[in-house]
Order: C-alpha cells, then structure tokens, then sequence
C-alpha cells in the first residue's frame, strides 16, 4: 500500500485539478496562510474543514487520508 500523507493528497488533487492555493483557499473559506499549513503539513484540518476540503478538490475525506476507493 502506498501511504501519503494528508498533504500529499491535498497537493496531488490541486495538481490534477490544475488549481492555485488562493482558489483552493477561497473555496475553503480559510486564509492563504492556513492552506499553506496543510499544504506543507504543518497543521491537519479539522473535520468540518476537511469536508470543506474534500467538496472544493471533488474527492472523498478518505482519499485525502491515502485511502483508495474501492
């Protein structure tokens, strides 16, 4: 299994989306600063903000967890 971090995800789905942090940001509803943390690891969202997360890069909390759908 290949493990990523939470991070990892959230940067691997902006690349595929071909979206910038302050888009990512704004559909977040959080600060460029906050993403930024996530982005580089240095914080992990909340639950409400991961659900935030999860809508604006179109997947599942799970996959930014690096768990695949089945």
């Amino acid at each position: 299994m290949n493990e990523m971090t939470m991070a990892e995800a959230i940067r691997k789905k902006l690349k595929e989306k071909n979206m910038k942090q302050q888009e990512f940001a704004d559909r977040c509803e959080v600060s460029m600063s906050c993403a930024g943390y996530w982005l580089r690891g240095r914080n992990i969202p909340s639950g409400y903000n991961l659900i935030k997360i999860a809508n604006a890069l179109d997947c599942t909390v799970e996959e930014l967890y690096g768990l695949e759908r089945r």
